[in-house]
């Protein structure tokens, strides 16, 4: 079968070579040149072409439901779902801190008081979601806020580096 078809395309083979080899070496480099080129371009435009624009696709999708998800988590974090249930603050803003961080496995990296309603406290490689939970316990358990935050992602999917500044009503 594959004899049938090589058999086929044999004689316009040889008139491609005959003409080939009647060439001069300049003309011979430039077709060698141009046959090269036009392989590179049928590879780019075949196969890196789609697959570059089918990663960069899939790269956006993934970003725009991490962004989706986490702006659906907004009010939980600053806590505009307001309770009055609230338990009396008996001890200093950073042993209640402190206590419900342990209370709720995370590890505080650095704790800095500004004055006695305010603290700024910063978490190395948690998970969100805990750390979602823990913020949430503070505002719904004690009425502490998130005065400001910044979340960096790391290189393990779902953990964030957080740097927070929480403080009293």
């Amino acid at each position: 079968m594959i004899d049938k078809i090589i058999g086929v395309f044999d004689p316009y083979f040889e008139t491609v070579k005959g003409h080939y080899q009647r060439l001069n070496v300049r003309e011979r480099w430039l077709v060698n040149a141009l046959i090269g080129l036009s392989i590179i371009a049928i590879c780019y435009f075949l196969f890196w072409s789609p697959l570059y624009t089918a990663a960069n696709s899939a790269r956006s999708s993934y970003i725009s439901e991490v962004n989706h998800w986490m702006k659906s988590k907004v009010p939980l974090v600053t806590g505009s779902s307001r309770t009055s249930n609230k338990a009396p603050l008996n001890k200093s803003l950073l042993s209640l801190v402190n206590e419900s961080a342990s209370q709720h496995r995370l590890v505080l990296r650095g704790a800095e008081p500004k004055g006695e309603d305010s603290i700024k406290i910063r978490l190395d490689d948690v998970l969100m979601s805990s750390f979602i939970k823990w913020v949430h316990y503070l505002y719904s358990r004690y009425g502490i806020q998130v005065s400001s935050i910044n979340l960096e992602k790391q290189a393990v999917p779902g953990k964030v580096r957080v740097t927070l500044e929480l403080s009293k009503n």
